[in-house]
C-alpha cells in the first residue's frame, strides 16, 4: 500500500510548483514531500517500509540509483531537464501542480506489480 510520496528534486526552482501541487492535493498532502536530491538521505523514509514508498525525482541519475537499489521510483519532467535521459523510467509527470494522488497510486500499484482496485 502506498504511503509516502518522496519528491527528490534537483532543481530547485520547483519547489512552489511542488507546493501547489500539494494544495490541491488535499488530505493526502500530508503523505507527500519533496527533499533535495542531493542532500537526501534514508532517515526520510522512516515509519515506512520501502515497499510502501514512491519516489519522484528530476534527476536521471538519480532515478537510476533508485531503480538499482530496487525502490519505485518515476520520473518528473520539467523545461529545465528535458536534455537529460530518462530512457529507463516506467513513467513519468509533467504538469505536476495538477497531479492528482490517485495518479500516483497508479503508477506505483503498476512498479510494484500490484493489481488495480477496479469498482463497477
Amino acid at each position: 500500500m502506498l504511503k509516502k510520496v518522496i519528491f527528490l528534486i534537483v532543481d530547485r526552482e520547483q519547489g512552489a510548483v511542488l507546493e501547489k501541487m500539494k494544495k490541491n492535493m488535499g488530505m493526502e498532502a500530508e503523505r507527500v514531500f519533496y527533499e533535495d536530491a542531493d542532500d537526501w538521505r534514508e532517515d526520510g523514509m522512516e515509519g515506512c517500509a520501502k515497499e510502501d514508498i514512491l519516489f519522484v525525482t528530476d534527476s536521471s541519475v538519480m532515478l537510476s540509483e533508485l531503480r538499482q537499489r530496487g525502490d519505485y521510483g518515476i520520473a518528473f519532467l520539467h523545461d529545465h531537464n528535458r536534455q537529460e535521459n530518462f530512457s529507463g523510467a516506467a513513467y513519468a509527470v509533467t504538469d505536476i501542480e495538477d497531479l492528482e494522488w490517485e495518479s500516483l497510486e497508479k503508477a506505483y500499484l503498476r512498479l510494484a506489480g500490484k493489481p488495480w482496485t477496479i469498482l463497477l
